[in-house]
């Protein structure tokens, strides 16, 4: 007996097709698309609700008995969900028809999503990673953080693998399946889609694959998703022109045949044109290649040529300048060049000297070079000074080898020069000394280097890009390259024993042709109508079977699997973010100006002589000059003429002289202001301070 149980709010009922109102009915299998089980319900009106519910899960069974208030034995025939009800009413006549769909239907209303790698938190430097699943997919791309066998090759698994992830993602979302054989096992390039049904990433999956089928068995629970090439079919023979009996008194009887033989889909070659575009530093490189099998077949009559665009590396290129001199804090030249005031023309030319030109070594007056904790600089890895001051990145490295380094110093040189002043205008300049000083101390704050002046590159691969997968030509050639029939063939069946399924046979005939007894035709679809026999009790089954290439290649031959590699947007969706969390996007190396600027800071000069200088009250073509001698030990008085920048002799001069005090026999006496009773001419006595020594 067959019968249906149908699932409501986790109750099931199960009753027969004939207390259903079913008399004569149908299953319709397929391959790669949904399977159907048709119940007309005669006499039924439309107006009248099924009694099985929309989408409620049912099974159709055969070979059923009733006993003790209970089905049991018999096989499972069919498993789904009742999808439709058709009712019509003509006059005194009424019908509904119930459509019951296998698991193709929930994969065709599913849309699929795929696990990305995101940046959760962390810092641009240290981020932190998860993962999210949205619906942008990229096919035959490894997913993060998924373990496969085969292990992933660049990245790309297999279309068995990726068949594999499209259905335990079904799965996971409580489609009624489960994994059984997946054969094919081809590399592919990746196919970016958005927002697609699994059931269409089933087929795309499946379009580099005509030598495959698919079927779903109803008999495992939860029903089992295969899908297998031609040659793991089990061969079925059905007879041709006459009757065959397999088994168990059952009779089949030919009925009507029309076969095609289709020598036009096996290819002479298989040639894919690869054209990978690339950029490197932003300039797009353009390389080409091919993929022929078998090696050496040229372009002809049924040769199978398709191209292929594909994303190559892109490459970002970061380059940084270090400009630097080789470093020598002894000469005078560095020196003018670092401290302006040494090469103005108010410092005396060929005045400027070093106190002392020996570096770090403890002397007096020494030049020193340290870095920011007072150690000396080793200047022989230190060789030059940076006049960028910039700094060195972790990648950057000599020409000979070795990390390109740099630290902070301060040098500091001590230093003797002598200062004059123009009295005179900037066109007629007249010079006169301002002063000399003993020991003036200059430090500066510079970048010192290993690395003389270079330019330094780093490659950073932004996007590794796509890899192509080899034998991917040898796949196509070989699944097309066996002879393929395309034909229907009708039996019937009294009683019906036998289930042919898509994805399951391969068909031979007997009775005709010598090749049709061991062609294999691939099995496409398959309508079984069931007839009851109310006098026998027995139901017998009148079969269809179509054979043939699968659709993509049969409706417009092979411009499907031509178009295989087309619309592939890699522009939205991009692999690499998928797999690494990061947009696309380069990088720059900044050498930033993290240096003190130099000169800021000086220290007091210890003065030899200084001259202070200004514009005579009386007369503005003479300049008043006071110097102050140290070295000597005396101060001058004069009054200089602008014109020349001498000594004026018409005018008075005063001379304090620390020699004078000796020459006058006054000994280590003490010049000071002392008072002394001074007789005028008119006799008049008078009192002045007088700078001078103490009487002997």
């Amino acid at each position: 007996m067959e019968t249906i149980a149908y699932t409501v709010a986790g109750t099931t009922t199960e009753i027969s097709l004939t207390s259903l109102g079913v008399a004569d009915w149908r299953i319709a299998y397929s391959s790669h698309g949904a399977s159907r089980a048709s119940l007309p319900l005669v006499g039924q009106p439309p107006e009248i609700s099924p009694v099985i519910p929309f989408e409620a899960a049912c099974t159709i069974y055969t070979g059923r008995t009733f006993a003790a208030g209970a089905w049991s034995g018999g096989t499972i025939l069919f498993q789904g969900r009742r999808t439709d009800n058709f009712g019509e009413a003509s006059g005194p006549s009424a019908g509904t028809e119930l459509t019951i769909e296998d698991a193709w239907y929930d994969l065709r209303l599913l849309t699929l999503q795929a696990v990305w790698q995101t940046i959760t938190g962390g810092t641009i430097t240290s981020p932190t990673y998860g993962t999210a699943t949205w619906p942008d997919c990229v096919l035959f791309q490894a997913t993060p953080g998924v373990t496969y066998t085969p292990a992933p090759v660049n990245g790309h698994i297999t279309t068995g693998q990726a068949l594999t992830e499209i259905l335990n993602y079904a799965i996971s979302t409580g489609v009624n399946l489960q994994v059984g054989v997946i054969s094919p096992a081809l590399y592919v390039p990746f196919y970016p889609v958005r927002s697609v049904r699994c059931a269409d990433a089933i087929k795309h999956c499946l379009r580099v694959h005509p030598d495959c089928t698919t079927e779903i068995d109803y008999t495992t629970t939860p029903p089992t998703f295969h899908v297998r090439q031609r040659s793991g079919l089990t061969g079925l023979t059905l007879p041709y022109a006459g009757t065959a009996s397999p088994s168990g008194g059952t009779v089949q009887t030919h009925l009507t045949s029309q076969i095609k033989p289709r020598p036009d889909l096996q290819p002479s070659r298989v040639g894919i044109y690869i054209k990978q575009t690339a950029s490197i530093g932003g300039q797009p490189v353009v390389s080409v290649g091919t993929d022929i099998y078998p090696t050496g077949v040229s372009s002809g009559l049924r040769s199978f040529d398709t191209s292929l665009d594909m994303v190559g590396p892109r490459i970002t290129q970061v380059t940084a300048r270090i400009t630097s001199t080789a470093f020598d804090p002894t000469n005078l030249a560095w020196w003018q060049l670092k401290v302006p005031a040494f090469s103005q023309p108010e410092t005396v030319p060929g005045s400027l000297a070093l106190l002392n030109t020996a570096i770090n070594d403890g002397s007096k007056n020494c030049i020193t070079v340290v870095d920011e904790t007072g150690a000396a600089v080793n200047l022989a890895t230190y060789a030059y000074v940076m006049e960028d001051h910039g700094t060195a990145h972790a990648w950057m490295q000599l020409s000979g080898g070795g990390a390109v380094l740099v630290t902070k110093a301060i040098v500091t040189g001590h230093f003797t020069y002598q200062r004059r002043k123009n009295v005179g205008t900037a066109a007629s300049p007249v010079w006169v000394p301002v002063k000399t000083p003993n020991d003036h101390p200059h430090p500066l704050r510079l970048k010192l280097t290993n690395s003389p002046s270079a330019v330094y590159t780093l490659n950073q691969v932004v996007s590794t890009g796509e890899v192509y997968p080899t034998g991917l030509a040898q796949g196509i050639y070989t699944a097309l390259s066996t002879l393929q029939y395309e034909f229907n063939h009708t039996i019937l069946e009294q009683p019906f024993t036998t289930i042919i399924k898509p994805g399951k046979h391969a068909l031979n005939i007997s009775g005709g042709a010598a090749a049709w007894s061991s062609m294999a035709a691939m099995v496409q679809a398959v309508t079984m109508d069931f007839i009851s026999s109310p006098d026998t009790g027995l139901v017998s089954a009148k079969t269809q079977v179509r054979c043939g290439p699968v659709e993509h290649l049969e409706a417009g031959q092979l411009v499907q699997l031509f178009n295989v590699f087309q619309n592939r947007d890699l522009g939205r969706i991009n692999p690499n973010e998928r797999a690494s969390g990061l947009p696309n996007g380069g990088g720059t190396a900044a050498m930033p100006d993290d240096t003190a600027k130099e000169n800021t800071t000086h220290a007091s000069p210890d003065e030899g002589w200084q001259i202070f200088s200004g514009t005579d009250a009386a007369d503005s073509g003479k300049t008043n000059s006071i110097q102050l001698d140290p070295v000597n030990g005396q101060l001058v008085m004069n009054q200089l003429v602008n014109t020349t920048g001498a000594v004026n002799p018409a005018a008075p001069s005063i001379t304090l002289a620390k020699a004078d005090i000796v020459a006058s026999g006054a000994g280590n006496q003490a010049a000071k202001f002392q008072l002394f009773t001074v007789c005028l001419n008119d006799g008049t006595v008078k009192s002045a301070a007088v700078l001078a020594t103490t009487p002997a």
